[in-house]
């Protein structure tokens, strides 16, 4: 799996018959992210066939209903779920509280651990950073603070095509030099370009 968008709501404001309001799903390598959570999204991810616990983490536009009223239901049918491992949720300045006064009143014990991280809708930042993904938040002119997301897939280690190696006679110690992006020079001065060699390799982080 590369990246994968599942769009579970898109109306705006209101449900409508037939349509939810904003939520999306995104696979990408090994991770499961929401993004913003309209009421309904459950009902999507079940349509969907998508496991409500494969979701790691949860990524909050702005505090506007139509984008985080479906949120508190979420995260309290966990307990039918039995989820155990924690789940992280981003978004701007309040929504932990909001979260807090719901969960804490509705008397619904967690057997997780929920994370709530409060961002700045008004710089750009990196969110989450590793080996395999990069999440960026940037702001938007709203009527409330409001952010928009970036998810980045990065590229793998070149692959090296074995037939072109043995073409060019290319030695077992310029190989990985080659992997790292460099060109060839053969015995006889010429300059063969990387991609000759290579192929893209973000399938490696699949």
């Amino acid at each position: 799996m590369g990246l994968t968008v599942t769009i579970l709501g898109s109306n705006s404001a209101m449900p409508a018959m037939g349509r939810f309001p904003s939520s999306q799903l995104l696979e990408i390598a090994d991770y499961t992210f929401m993004i913003d959570c309209g009421e309904g999204a459950q009902i999507q991810l079940s349509r969907y066939g998508i496991r409500r616990n494969k979701i790691s983490s949860i990524f909050i536009s702005h505090l506007h209903g139509d984008h985080i009223f479906g949120l508190p239901g979420l995260i309290s049918s966990y307990r039918h779920f039995n989820r155990k491992d924690p789940l992280t949720v981003y978004g701007p300045p309040g929504l932990e509280e909001i979260l807090g006064v719901i969960l804490r009143h509705t008397g619904n014990p967690m057997d997780f651990s929920l994370n709530v991280v409060t961002l700045n809708p008004d710089i750009k930042d990196v969110i989450v950073e590793n080996q395999r993904i990069r999440v960026r938040h940037f702001p938007i002119y709203h009527r409330i603070p409001t952010m928009g997301f970036v998810f980045e897939l990065k590229e793998g280690p070149l692959h090296l095509i074995g037939e072109k190696l043995e073409e060019y006679e290319v030695p077992n110690n310029r190989r990985e030099r080659i992997r790292a992006g460099e060109d060839f020079i053969t015995s006889e001065g010429q300059k063969v370009a990387n991609r000759v060699f290579t192929s893209p390799g973000n399938d490696a982080l699949q």
